[in-house]
């Protein structure tokens, strides 16, 4: 199936390991430009290598911390110097400090802001007016299941996300004259490293294994696993192309089934 992605300009954030490499690799398979972010330089080299020898095509990179303006300022810059105006931008970000409510402290809240809510807005903000001008644009940002559906401890992550909900509606409502679709995907329990990071707090908590903590968390989902991060991605892609031309300012959970709300 022809998705309409060939030498499109992709951005994808934090795209160094889990979800937003796997991102990575299917839009490269596509045939489109893409240019990657970590905050992490050898992390983020390790990932353009691995990308270049699946999929036989070099992802421009460049490190950025997501929580700095100037640093967002820059990767953008730089790629559009390199693949052109940005026509999709994947946002995605590592997850915000774990904790309920009653353990976080100021500090967590603001950089829980900064890293979910204000480097989307920044984001947004460079990459959309090419989009008005060229009347294309795709807009898909990462989530999680915590935006529907609280998560007691990880009270940040579950503030800010239902936050970029309606952010992205609001979005959508702007932008769909300008046939720049904008959509948020709300990933459930996927494996990944901040999965895992997650599991051993939670096992260092209740004196359980990692594994079998991630073993309770697969028992609560309709599909009995957790996802891939490739399971993610394809959601990802699809979105991004013409085959999802009439799909916007929609909230897709790609989660098992776990979300158990009706709209």
């Amino acid at each position: 199936m022809d998705f309409g992605l060939k030498n499109k300009s992709v951005l994808i954030a934090a795209a160094s390991s889990g979800i937003g490499l796997a991102t990575a690799e299917a839009f490269l398979a596509e045939g489109a430009k893409v240019s990657i972010c970590s905050r992490n330089p050898e992390k983020l080299n390790i990932a353009r290598e691995i990308l270049e020898k699946k999929t036989g095509q070099k992802p421009f990179a460049i490190a950025c911390d997501l929580t700095d303006s100037d640093s967002i300022e820059n990767w953008v810059s730089q790629s559009e110097k390199a693949l052109g105006p940005t026509q999709i931008l994947v946002t995605n970000t590592g997850g915000p400090p774990a904790g309920t409510w009653s353990e976080l402290k100021p500090q967590d809240w603001e950089k829980a802001y900064l890293l979910i809510l204000k480097s989307v807005m920044k984001l947004c903000e460079l990459v959309v007016p090419s989009m008005q001008k060229n009347k294309w644009g795709r807009l898909i940002l990462l989530s999680s299941l915590s935006a529907k559906q609280p998560i007691t401890h990880l009270a940040c992550s579950s503030t800010f996300r239902a936050g970029l909900l309606g952010y992205a509606k609001s979005l959508a409502n702007d932008l769909g004259k300008y046939n720049i679709t904008v959509n948020t995907i709300l990933p459930g329990y996927t494996l990944t490293e901040r999965q895992k990071e997650l599991a051993e707090k939670t096992a260092a908590k209740t004196g359980k294994s990692p594994d079998e903590v991630i073993k309770s968390w697969e028992a609560d989902v309709p599909l009995r696993r957790t996802a891939k991060p490739e399971e993610i991605a394809a959601a990802v892609v699809f979105l991004a192309s013409e085959k999802a031309s009439y799909i916007t300012g929609t909230a897709l959970p790609v989660d098992g089934g776990i979300i158990q709300a009706l709209y």
